[in-house]
Order: structure tokens, then C-alpha cells, then sequence
């Protein structure tokens, strides 16, 4: 059973000097473990793979737990799976605004922002949300949005695979078809929430190595009766399960790679 969010990964090249830039930003750090065993199975998923990858757990009041992971490669420029909008004033992080008025709309639409601001991290040169004129003390991850160009395929993985509920959904107008899924878990922290937008034109390859944030984590109760689930709700990869210890604790992985590519990693204690 998947009773809620583990964290969410991002993709580093220096995991000492890139956890040292969030502790300043207020996130505690949870642990930093060097050259920890790198599954094979994971080599397909990555551009670049060697047998150990540092790794270091990060948190912040109540927001999604950020995992930086250092493949030992400069991550790749190229499309990450979420793009991740932010509570608090964020202006401090940003090297530059963009714009996307498409997105900004359904920020909105959904109901998550009023006001979008899309900036691009100045230490990590990757894009993020925020919201303007609010807070900058509350800086947490509070939602995700996904592209992807298998719509309905997608929606079938996160709805029945993982386990979302739909809020709110768009079936028309200038921004296409959209959708805000909820995840509801047992502790309010470990719950989410994100958008799934449709993307007309076909995505490229994304790899868990390139810029940005590429993987959302699940802990899991039942590991093997989920992947199960999750292939028959539309994965079409994973790594197989495989064991590890990170922090003094055992667990059984698996990452799987959705119908729109999308990666998702669920986690369980005690394997």
C-alpha cells in the first residue's frame, strides 16, 4: 500500500556544495552519505552511470523533503519530469524571469496560485514557480506540474497506479486539457498535490541524470503488490526491486518510468 510522499530528487554535481546552498535557505539536512551503491538497473534510465552516487535528504517545515543525488556527471541540460512551484517569496533565488503565460494561466485555473512567478534558480540554473507578493519565511515545494504527450495514459498511472484523486480539470480553452490530482496520505506532510498538463508535441527522452527535478518517491508498505499495480495502471520500465542501505536503514526500491515517461520511486522500510 502507498501511504505517502518520500521526497522529491534533484539532479546535483557537487552534493556538499549544493546541500550547503539549501541549508542557507533553511532546510535542514537530514543526512549526506557518499558513493552509495548505484543499482544497475538504473543504467538505462541515465546518461552517464557509475557503480556509487552520493546522495544527501534535505527538509523544510512541511513541504516535500528534497533529495539531491550526484551521479558523478554534470547533469545534463535537457527536459526533467516536474517543474515545482514553491510557497514564499522566492526573488532571492532567482538569476532571471521568464515567462510562460500558458502555465501561469493554469496555475491559476487550478485554483494553486493566483499570481506565478516562473524564475530560474540562480545556484542550480533551473526553472521554478513561486508566488508573488507572498511570504518569503514560507519557502516549501507545494505543488508539482507534469507535461506529458500520453495525456490519458498518464492520468490512468497517477490515478490508478499511484493512488491521486482529480480536483479540478480543463478540457478546453487556449491552454488545452488539464487536470489537478490530490493525494491524500495519513499524515498531512506526506500528502501532494499536482497538475498534469497535455503536451501536443512529443517530449523528448528524459533520464533521472539530467537538470533539474526528476523523480517523486513513494513509501510503500507493500512493494511487490504495488508494482503490480503500477503495471497494470500503464509503467512501461522499472529497475526491478533491489536492496539498499542509506542512513543505517534497509529498504527495498524500485523505480519505474510511467507511459509518459514521467519517474516515480517507491520506497519500503525494513526489506
Amino acid at each position: 500500500m502507498i501511504i505517502g510522499v518520500s521526497h522529491l530528487t534533484l539532479s546535483c554535481a557537487n552534493v556538499d556544495a549544493d546541500s550547503a546552498k539549501l541549508r542557507e535557505k533553511g532546510f535542514e539536512l537530514v543526512f549526506l552519505e557518499k558513493d552509495a551503491p548505484n543499482n544497475e538497473g538504473k543504467k538505462k534510465f541515465l546518461n552517464f552511470y557509475q557503480k556509487g552516487h552520493s546522495l544527501a535528504l534535505l527538509t523544510k517545515d512541511r513541504g516535500i523533503p528534497i533529495e539531491l543525488i550526484d551521479h558523478g556527471s554534470e547533469p545534463k541540460e535537457g527536459p526533467s519530469n516536474y517543474e515545482v512551484h514553491w510557497t514564499g517569496n522566492l526573488d532571492q533565488w532567482s538569476l532571471n524571469h521568464e515567462e510562460d503565460e500558458k502555465l501561469a494561466r493554469i496555475w491559476k485555473d487550478s485554483g494553486i496560485s493566483k499570481n506565478s512567478i516562473l524564475g530560474v534558480w540562480s545556484h542550480l540554473k533551473i526553472p521554478f514557480w513561486w508566488e508573488k507578493d507572498s511570504d518569503s519565511s514560507k519557502m516549501i515545494i507545494r505543488s508539482l506540474l507534469i507535461r506529458t504527450d500520453r495525456f490519458e495514459e498518464s492520468r490512468d498511472f497517477w490515478e490508478k497506479g499511484l493512488g491521486f484523486k482529480m480536483d479540478t480539470q480543463s478540457n478546453s480553452g487556449k491552454q488545452g486539457k488539464w487536470l489537478r490530482l490530490k493525494f491524500y496520505a495519513p499524515i498531512s506532510s506526506w500528502s501532494t498535490e499536482m497538475v498534469l498538463v497535455d503536451q501536443k508535441k512529443e517530449i523528448a527522452p528524459v533520464k533521472l541524470d539530467n537538470s533539474g527535478f526528476s523523480c517523486l518517491a513513494f513509501i510503500t508498505t507493500q512493494l511487490e503488490k504495488d508494482r503490480d499495480r503500477l503495471f497494470e495502471a500503464g509503467a512501461k520500465d522499472s529497475t526491478c526491486p533491489f536492496k539498499i542501505g542509506i542512513n543505517n536503514k534497509k529498504l527495498l526500491v524500485e523505480v519505474f518510468q510511467g507511459p509518459g515517461n514521467e519517474f516515480v520511486e517507491l520506497v519500503e522500510v525494513g526489506k
